[in-house]
């Protein structure tokens, strides 16, 4: 990001957040004008969100129900992961069990 010089001091100024360009998170990008004419014809054969820009500027992302379900996925499988390696610290407490018991 480039810093302005303030024409009245010597201090630099950091441009507004509202000023700075805001990175677009998809590899598809339509306007909202075109997503209004023909929405079906923007989400077609799309396996990665589309970005929806208003005035340039990204306002919101189409996603594709399969995508979505492998972020759901991804995201129990965190969660998933940081319980197993909890109870991994607990390994002192554990019990011996034959498998023929169960």
């Amino acid at each position: 990001m480039a810093l302005k010089k303030s024409p009245s001091s010597k201090r630099a100024v950091v441009p507004r957040a509202s000023d700075r360009t805001k990175a677009i998170h998809a590899d598809h990008v339509v306007s909202i004008s075109e997503l209004k004419k023909n929405p079906g014809a923007v989400v077609a054969n799309q396996a990665k969100p589309v970005a929806v820009l208003n005035h340039n500027k990204p306002v919101f992302h189409v996603v594709p129900v399969k995508f979505m379900e492998a972020v759901f996925e991804g995201l129990d499988d965190r969660a998933l992961y940081a319980k197993v390696m909890s109870r991994l610290g607990d390994l002192d407490k554990a019990v011996a069990v034959d498998i023929k018991d169960l």
